[in-house]
């Protein structure tokens, strides 16, 4: 019972900080920084010392539960800033609001209302340059950078002897837009992805289609002497082939929703 209480409440924590993480290595990958190809070199000189072969293989996870870790311990370090952050702007009743702010999204998903969310992306592109991971990935690690600022910029407002202070508001304005290109930029490159993965699907479908249509034509040819021997197979191919001659005539990279 206690261990379902601690895995519900701790759980909206660890899935935005694991998308956080995951964004991170796939921007570091998309920079040609880091790669999850795990066969290095010095593994392909010991299977050629060994005369064996090379086994390739990938696994980003590693990368990213060193991220994560990482993640997790600067957020439990930084916590106590952040109730400081919150006592520099009401004293007790700060405190109070902070801690329900950050308590919120646990409560939440043990009342069973915090949406849920996956730990990680649906899709991770390996050596993919110039990919920027995914929207809710990117929108988490930029929560966790909004809070970093906004508890760094209380402090030093608090402690340093500044006299105009007006200037916050410009630098949020420009924050709020910064951030909306963001978002629109990782859904433009999002959309352009699977618009691409799209076409390619449809090509791929309409060459096996094509492939298939000649066979399915050999054998309607084949069941005009052989028809009353295998009448289902040969009805199979007769109510098969104008879908398949629609697929094949269709432009190139054009797939239907159900064909």
């Amino acid at each position: 019972m206690l261990s379902h209480f601690l895995f519900a409440f701790l759980f909206p924590y660890v899935a935005v900080l694991s998308r956080a993480a995951w964004n991170i290595q796939q921007n570091l990958e998309g920079a040609g920084l880091v790669s999850s190809d795990m066969t290095a070199r010095d593994l392909r000189d010991l299977a050629a010392a060994m005369g064996a072969a090379a086994v390739s293989g990938w696994d980003p996870g590693a990368s990213v539960r060193g991220i994560l870790g990482l993640l997790c311990d600067a957020c439990l370090l930084f916590v106590p800033f952040v109730m400081l952050a919150g006592y520099a702007i009401g004293r007790t009743r700060g405190v109070l609001v902070t801690a329900v702010v950050l308590l919120l999204p646990g409560v939440a998903s043990v009342a069973g209302i915090f949406p849920r969310v996956a730990p990680a992306p649906e899709a991770f592109v390996i050596g993919g340059v110039g990919v920027t991971g995914d929207i809710f990935g990117m929108l988490s690690l930029v929560a966790l950078l909004v809070a970093v600022g906004w508890t760094v910029f209380v402090l030093a407002a608090d402690s340093l002897p500044i006299r105009n202070k007006g200037w916050e508001v410009y630098d949020l304005i420009w924050l709020a837009l910064g951030l909306t290109a963001a978002v629109f930029f990782i859904a433009d490159s999002q959309m352009a992805q699977h618009d691409a993965d799209f076409r390619k699907t449809g090509n791929d479908v309409q060459r096996a289609s094509g492939y298939l249509l000649k066979q399915v034509e050999a054998y309607i040819s084949w069941c005009r002497q052989n028809a009353a021997d295998h009448a289902a197979s040969c009805s199979w191919a007769s109510h098969v082939h104008p879908k398949l001659l629609d697929i094949d005539r269709r432009p190139e990279g054009v797939c239907q929703n159900g064909s």
